[in-house]
């Protein structure tokens, strides 16, 4: 079960978030509850004290008159640390350091002013996807949290306590993390293939043992091979 709790005061991009959320739901065959709000206003909050069952995904517009979303949530995180937390708003530039600042552990930000329908329809499949099951590695590193799908990671290296996550995309994420942690948060797809090194086994297209060289389906490839 998910349940979805949104707050919005512009009834136009409520009935989007509703629309949305349904759809999504329904795609993937979920359980679900949605609750909507026009403000962060009493019946809001007894909603949020009230008991679930199962998981929350909370889908607020910053900018209200009668509250900050980032402040609503910064108090949720007191005693809700799981929950998903998607934010909106039209003031983009405004609120996208802050929110990285302010380590909410939020899920995602989406902007009013592009594309709104189609960005929250992609965004928040994923977040179902998320809520509902061991599709991505997730951790905190320093202040930042990274949330990153599993299928799209091709291979992990790692020296001392810094690691490198290597991407589908190319992109290639340094943390301070051992890679005996990150392999315990990996499922079994991600082997050994030395003692520096984890790749993700589905992605592997061939085996070079003579040059001792793992090449990927992307075109990467990596001589940490034993």
């Amino acid at each position: 079960m998910i349940n979805f709790i949104a707050v919005d005061d512009d009834k136009g991009f409520l009935k989007i978030i509703e629309k949305g959320v349904t759809q999504a739901a329904a795609e993937k065959q979920i359980k679900f509850t949605i609750s909507l709000f026009g403000e962060y206003g009493e019946k809001f909050k007894q909603e949020i004290n009230s008991p679930h069952i199962g998981r929350n995904i909370y889908i607020f517009d910053i900018e209200t008159p009668l509250a900050n979303g980032l402040d609503i949530l910064r108090s949720i995180r007191k005693k809700d640390k799981d929950s998903i937390a998607i934010l909106i708003s039209g003031f983009e530039e405004t609120y996208t350091t802050r929110i990285i600042q302010d380590t909410l552990n939020v899920f995602t930000f989406i902007s009013k002013k592009r594309s709104f329908k189609e960005e929250f329809a992609k965004k928040i499949k994923l977040a179902i996807e998320y809520a509902s099951g061991d599709l991505y590695l997730e951790f905190q590193d320093s202040y930042k949290k990274h949330i990153l799908r599993k299928d799209e990671i091709v291979y992990i290296t790692a020296e001392l306590r810094t690691a490198k996550i290597y991407l589908s995309n190319g992109k290639v994420i340094s943390v301070k993390k051992t890679l005996k942690f990150l392999k315990d948060q990996l499922s079994k797809e991600f082997v050994y293939s030395h003692r520096s090194c984890i790749v993700n086994s589905k992605l592997i297209q061939s085996i070079d043992k003579s040059d001792r060289i793992i090449m990927f389906e992307n075109g990467m490839s990596t001589d940490y091979v034993t």
